[in-house]
């Protein structure tokens, strides 16, 4: 059975040899050397030579030989002889230069050299045995059997032993035959030619030169392009009726013919595309074309030595003039670039949030928005639906945003956060718009879809039948607690905490492992100062929350546990690494101690602390500078610095702040613009209008302190309310406490509405 692949030498030259007995077979015949060349074979074909090997000293009886590379041979031998000229020049005297000389000139067959170091320093050493018997050995290897012989002689006189009586019976043996000159003839080898290992690559070499031909005949007629996909899923295109199929991320070169060509894919319109450019204008002027149905790939160029890649997404079809890349490879983004070339990279994130962010670090953020717009259509029912349509929306008049919103609306079974959003900006595009027509006809229709329901609840005008709606989604399966967590949120907004508390507490019942469930029922419980509960729910849900070490020991120390307080902070510490001062600053800050909470929140290197400090001192203008001095704030900071300034009759600071936070109100969301639209109002807003604003405890309470300072005739009721959702610990709880604290005015003074002129 033959071989598939195998090795085999080829040719013989440089042929060398000499007489010796085999160290295999034991015979006395003749060793050759030769170089020949290594060839790779498959099915005793040769495919390609190897390189080039030197066989040693090859027995012709037996195959007995050695091996090595030609290259590592003349490497060696150079290395050798240059150490062994080295060793005269440095110790010419020593007999062991001279024998190690000897031995390595008879080594690669040096005779001419091997003779005259044996007639200069053979002499000089004749007392030597191992130098005679180097001498007759060297001798007897290159045909010079009778002087071998004599300096057998010598190195046995010098007591040379055994092995140099068994040199001296070879040498007299050998010359006994001298006189038959064909003795060993035979035994030669013979040249032969390798001219058989390079017909492959001449083979291949004219293949390659034909196909070369092929393509400058066919540059006139075609061109090369890519086609990529950029999105997360499989799609189908077609391009003059011939149908393509992409992988997601996926690449596919195409050979397309010069004139127009029309692309089809999904609803998009067909487009036309104009190829002008043939196959040898590519190579010269270095184009590439990329066509990306979709519109999704972002593209990368670099370009060596400039450091500055460019980008490019958003468009079906992309022409890149000046790339150079071999056969127009198209490379995967994570691959290593090649510095010496210009190169072209598909990137494509595992996930459209992490594509978002790539586009909006790169600058791109209309493309971004574009981007999510368009994987919202390829798949409306993403797992990341909720987040793209924030970004997809991102700059989007409500009307625009209304018609978009609708292409997911229509889709069965209902995908909410379209829903919602579809709602949100219904609402807002139209404040008087009734949307609860819609949806009615919505649960006629699908009766067994509690999402409808639920989704009616929430456009109710009525609390009370919003509550019972909320109620029928959450039969059977329901809408996993979502109902009754809207009713807990309603009751909230109004500061009902005790009506919440039972219906956040059956949301968490059917979604136990929802954290925005748990973190509500949190707030209501703080609301209600029930704080044996909240230890209790964080003993149950202990995760590794960075804020949950201020909360226990916060609600250690409104519960009266001060020892347990102190213990837990200083497990925290030992445990979590939590600073100890900060710790401590939450137990000073629960029981109201200011100028011991501000101490320790400077100590543990708080970057807020100076402003806090400011702050509670009546020290506006120092805190307004320590916040003018940053770029970006939270709007709601804004309007602390505006209440402390009003509280301080700083008009001018109080008013630049009012305008900044207004600027800082993230204007996307609905929920944002309702409340960006309430405090520009010129008018004070009705307390129904602020109770319906869906804002954290913190910031609804401080709101509501700010509109107190700007509609001072409302200030008690909006005070009033305010120090209802003024339950959350930090900054800046006592602050708004201080604010909002009834005013006691001195005995036999009248109140402030008394002064008031009759009208």
């Amino acid at each position: 059975m033959k071989r598939g692949f195998a090795t085999e030498f080829i040719g013989k030259r440089s042929i060398d040899g000499h007489v010796d007995r085999c160290p295999g077979c034991g015979k006395l015949t003749l060793l050759g050397s030769y170089t020949t060349t290594r060839c790779a074979k498959w099915l005793g074909l040769p495919l390609l030579p190897l390189g080039r090997v030197r066989v040693l000293d090859e027995c012709p009886h037996c195959g007995r030989r050695g091996c090595t590379s030609h290259r590592r041979l003349a490497k060696v031998r150079k290395q050798d002889l240059k150490a062994m000229m080295e060793g005269f020049t440095r110790k010419p005297d020593d007999p062991g230069t001279c024998a190690h000389g000897l031995h390595t000139l008879m080594v690669y067959d040096e005779k001419a050299w091997f003779l005259d170091v044996m007639k200069t320093y053979g002499l000089r050493f004749e007392k030597e045995a191992r130098i005679q018997a180097l001498i007759a050995q060297g001798l007897c290897r290159f045909g010079q059997y009778d002087e071998a012989a004599a300096y057998c002689r010598k190195a046995l006189v010098l007591g040379g032993g055994k092995p140099i009586e068994e040199l001296l019976e070879k040498c007299e043996a050998l010359r006994d035959h001298q006189d038959d000159g064909t003795m060993f003839d035979a035994l030669r080898p013979q040249p032969e030619g390798a001219w058989a290992a390079y017909v492959p690559a001449i083979a291949a070499a004219a293949a390659t030169a034909l196909f070369l031909l092929s393509m400058g005949i066919s540059s006139t007629r075609n061109y090369r392009a890519w086609l990529v996909n950029g999105s997360l899923r499989k799609y189908h295109f077609q391009i003059d009726d011939t149908d393509y199929s992409l992988a997601p991320g996926g690449r596919m070169p195409v050979k397309l013919r010069l004139g127009s060509h029309v692309l089809h894919y999904d609803s998009m319109p067909d487009r036309t595309i104009e190829y002008d450019i043939s196959l040898l204008k590519q190579l010269l002027g270095q184009h590439l074309l990329v066509i990306n149905p979709d519109a999704m790939a972002l593209l990368e160029v670099e370009t060596a030595g400039s450091g500055n890649p460019q980008h490019a997404i958003g468009g079906q079809v992309h022409l890149f003039p000046g790339v150079r890349l071999p056969w127009f490879g198209l490379r995967q983004r994570d691959n290593a670039l090649e510095h010496e070339k210009d190169m072209l990279s598909l990137h494509r994130p595992p996930t459209h949030a992490e594509m978002v962010a790539q586009l909006h670090a790169l600058g791109m953020d209309a493309q971004a928005a574009a981007y999510a717009r368009q994987a919202l259509r390829m798949e409306p029912a993403t797992p990341e639906a909720e987040a793209l349509l924030r970004i997809a929306l991102d700059g989007a008049d409500p009307e625009a945003a209304e018609a978009f919103l609708r292409h997911g609306t229509s889709i069965l079974p209902p995908l909410l956060p379209w829903h919602l959003r579809y709602q949100d900006y219904a609402m807002l595009s139209s404040p008087g718009r009734d949307l609860v027509g819609e949806y009615t006809a919505r649960c006629k229709e699908h009766p067994d879809e509690p999402a409808f329901f639920y989704l009616l609840g929430r456009i109710a005008p009525d609390r009370a039948d919003a509550r019972k709606l909320f109620v029928h989604a959450e039969r059977g399966g329901g809408m996993g607690g979502l109902g009754y967590f809207a009713i807990a949120h309603d009751h909230f907004n109004h500061a009902e905490f005790a009506e919440a508390r039972p219906y956040s507490q059956q949301a968490m019942e059917r979604a136990p492992r929802r954290a925005d469930f748990l973190r509500f029922h949190e707030s209501i419980l703080l609301a209600l100062r029930d704080y044996d509960a909240l230890l209790a729910l964080l003993e149950r849900h202990e995760t590794d929350d960075p804020e949950l070490p201020g909360e226990e020991v916060y609600y250690l120390t409104c519960a009266g546990y001060h020892r347990e307080a102190e213990a837990a902070a200083l497990r925290h510490h030992e445990s979590r690494g939590t600073p100890l001062p900060k710790l401590t600053a939450v137990r000073y800050h629960a029981v109201g101690n200011i100028e011991s909470y501000l101490d320790c929140l400077a100590e543990s290197a708080d970057p807020h602390a100076a402003i806090e400090r400011h702050l509670h001192r009546g020290e506006v203008a120092q805190a307004d500078a320590l916040v003018s001095a940053t770029e970006e704030h939270a709007y709601w900071e804004h309007l602390v610095l505006y209440c402390a300034a009003m509280a301080s009759s700083q008009a001018e600071i109080a008013e630049r702040h009012w305008s900044r936070a207004l600027d800082e109100i993230d204007a996307v969301d609905p929920a944002a613009a309702r409340e960006r639209l309430l405090l520009s109002a010129p008018t004070a807003p009705t307390e129904d209008a602020v109770e319906r604003l869906d804002l954290p405890a913190r910031e609804k309470a401080l709101v509501l302190a700010a509109l107190a300072f700007r509609f001072p005739e409302q200030r008690e009721a909006f005070n009033s309310l305010s120090g209802k959702f003024n339950f959350e610990p930090g900054y800046p709880r006592l602050l708004l406490k201080a604010w909002t604290a009834p005013r006691r005015l001195p005995s036999g003074t009248a109140s402030p509405e008394a002064l008031q002129p009759a009208a």
